[in-house]
């Protein structure tokens, strides 16, 4: 007897038919409706990035030197975290002295200090794991900054929190926003974090803010920590201590790394140009009787060694990931306006083309894309625009013609006048998520730009200083030709992807869902599969 009729087979092939048609129509538009240009996140044409973070756990320097030797050959700078010193507490409540301490090297022992000195001076990022493994008090955390700061020259922009620590920011409960999902999490493990509370014992968070940079939060068993989380590093505003928050890939122990690091998945990495930063424990594994694993170092080579790979440690790759945020690429019919509003320079700058193009700049100089649709421009100064078209110019006559549209010296809640009211016509005026780009696009120097504003919230200079504003005007003091300058609506100073989005959001938390049945081994059992 047939499993179906001849009926029911059609029914199944015509709605298979209808699925095929409606994915492949999609397919098609997304891709003509994407930008013609996209910045690539890696520089100078490079394709992907990998890096580690390592906790530093249960470290012992005879072992974990012979990794960090290893990857020094390899010259590979990753982000190494420290305890600062032994802890002499727990760090759940109910808290009391520590009667022995099983947690791992710190700085307080000569040689593991002085090996890192050595790493940070060969380009590792020395990062901590909060001062030490146990619940640290206000005046013990600042005091042990202070020390990470006399041993090497500065504070650590990464901070990696140890898993109970009360000091923790935003920790536990506190990391979800949602009122359902914070009793939900607090119903589970309702640990008393409070590094963010002011009043608290264990409150940091205002030494936090002013001096840390970049904090990890949620993670993927996924290999491509970007296409997790595309707007890393990003920030919540209800998390108000903490600057930015990036995101990690999963490769707690030795055995979960190198699943992390199988072909396939580094392969995909390198097919989705992604960013991989992994966080792992050196410590758990990966050194046996001294020696360190063959398969681990064979996989690293696979990497250390592709001339498409951008190594360097977490926070080199999250500093260049935030500052292209503020990278722009406006089109307007036949040409493209793209903007630096960082105040220093972008190096090794590369930008995706849809197809293999030629552009030329305003001084006609052109740019080819080569044969990975990458057109490469170095380095922008600081504050600079380049506007390209698809054809030579005859000059730069076209450009009055872009800026002399409608709405183009006119955007929501600002217009731009020169000269007591007298619009300009070599002004570009675009508003972005969080902020208002204006462009000199004329060979003149302008200055004493008026700028119109007709909301009452404040706005802030690219050093995140207030504006001051009069009689619904401020002054912008002198444009030079070519030359961009951003007013953003907070003092955050990203002009795109400031915050999440929901169902980023909702993926993150997913994502750390499937990280902890991986770390604890869930993922790997036999009796639910």
């Amino acid at each position: 007897m047939a499993l179906l009729t001849r009926y029911q087979t059609n029914r199944l092939l015509l709605i298979l038919f209808i699925f095929v048609t409606i994915y492949a129509v999609l397919r098609i538009y997304f891709y003509y409706n994407q930008p013609s240009l996209i910045i690539s996140p890696h520089p100078d044409g490079l394709n992907f990035a990998f890096t580690i973070t390592d906790d530093p756990d249960k470290n012992k320097f005879e072992k974990i030197k012979i990794i960090y030797d290893f990857l020094l050959e390899e010259k590979m700078p990753i982000t190494a975290l420290v305890w600062v010193k032994k802890a002499t507490r727990t760090n759940l409540p109910p808290i009391q002295p520590l009667k022995e301490y099983r947690y791992g090297d710190t700085l307080e022992k000569e040689e593991y200090l002085r090996y890192f000195q050595f790493l940070h001076s060969h380009g590792f990022e020395i990062g901590t794991h909060t001062i030490t493994a146990g619940a640290d008090y206000r005046e013990e955390t600042l005091a042990g900054y202070e020390l990470f700061k006399e041993y090497f020259g500065q504070y650590p922009k990464m901070v990696i929190m140890h898993s109970h620590n009360l000091e923790n920011l935003y920790w536990g409960k506190y990391s979800v926003s949602n009122p359902i999902l914070r009793a939900i999490v607090g119903f589970i493990a309702d640990v008393p974090y409070s590094g963010h509370i002011e009043g608290s014992e264990y409150f940091w968070g205002d030494f936090a803010k002013e001096n840390i940079k970049y904090m990890r939060m949620w993670g993927t068993p996924s290999i491509n920590t970007l296409k997790f989380n595309p707007n890393m590093p990003y920030h919540d505003p209800e998390k108000k201590y903490v600057n930015y928050l990036f995101s990690f890939s999963d490769g707690f122990n030795y055995d979960i790394f190198m699943d992390l690091m199988q072909d396939d998945n580094i392969e995909q990495l390198k097919e989705e140009r992604g960013i991989s930063i992994v966080y792992t424990h050196f410590a758990d594994g990966f050194v046996k009787d001294s020696v360190l694993h063959s398969d681990f170092k064979n996989q690293i080579r696979k990497i250390t060694r592709d001339p498409q790979a951008w190594l360097a440690p977490a926070s080199t790759i999250l500093d260049r990931l935030l500052m292209l945020k503020n990278i722009t690429i406006h089109q307007r019919d036949d040409y493209f306006l793209i903007s630096n509003c960082n105040t220093e320079p972008v190096t090794g700058l590369t930008i995706l083309t849809r197809e293999n193009k030629k552009l030329y700049s305003q001084s006609e100089k052109p740019f080819i894309a080569n044969e990975e649709n990458e057109i490469i421009f170095g380095s922008m100064k600081p504050r600079e625009t380049i506007i390209l078209s698809s054809s030579k110019s005859p000059g730069l006559n076209y450009l009055i013609d872009i800026s002399d549209k409608s709405g183009l010296i006119e955007s929501g809640d600002i217009s731009i006048h020169l000269n007591g009211g007298v619009k300009n016509t070599g002004i570009f005026l675009q508003e972005e998520e969080n902020a208002y780009i204006i462009i000199n696009t004329s060979l003149d120097t302008l200055r004493d730009v008026c700028v119109n504003y007709s909301d009452n919230r404040s706005l802030f200079t690219p050093l995140g200083e207030e504006i001051e504003i009069n009689d619904n005007q401020f002054f912008i003091d002198i444009l030079n030709p070519m030359q961009n300058i951003a007013i953003y609506k907070d003092n955050s100073r990203i002009l795109r992807d400031y915050e999440i989005g929901g169902m980023e959001g909702i993926n993150l938390l997913w994502g750390r869902i499937l990280v902890f049945l991986q770390d604890g081994n869930f993922l790997k059992a036999k009796w639910w599969r």
